[in-house]
């Protein structure tokens, strides 16, 4: 069978996109430099804020204080007071140490 165009474009626009996106910054409330992450990899510095978007993509991202861990997040979330200094995304479930 057949697919229509039309149905086949509106499932294209309804299947969600499996990417995501670490933005971190320099002070609270997403202000200050902002640096972003959008492949596997990590950030360093003094970062105060972040958004992460991740939901269905099979990545997290892990935020570390120098070598004590903070946590990770795999859905999307944002905080908009947090004090770090390095961020990792991986690939789910090789969570790397800080």
């Amino acid at each position: 069978m057949k697919i229509p165009a039309i149905a086949a474009v509106v499932g294209l626009l309804a299947t969600p996109a499996l990417g995501f996106q670490l933005d971190v910054y320099t002070q609270d409330n997403y202000a200050g430099q902002h640096k972003s992450l959008t492949n596997t990899g990590s950030l360093s510095g003094q970062f105060h804020s972040y958004k992460w978007q991740g939901t269905r993509s099979g990545h997290c991202a892990q935020f570390c204080n120098g070598n004590r861990d903070l946590g990770y997040r795999c859905d999307d979330y944002s905080n908009n007071a947090i004090w770090f200094t390095k961020a990792i995304v991986y690939k789910y479930p090789n969570k790397p140490g800080c």
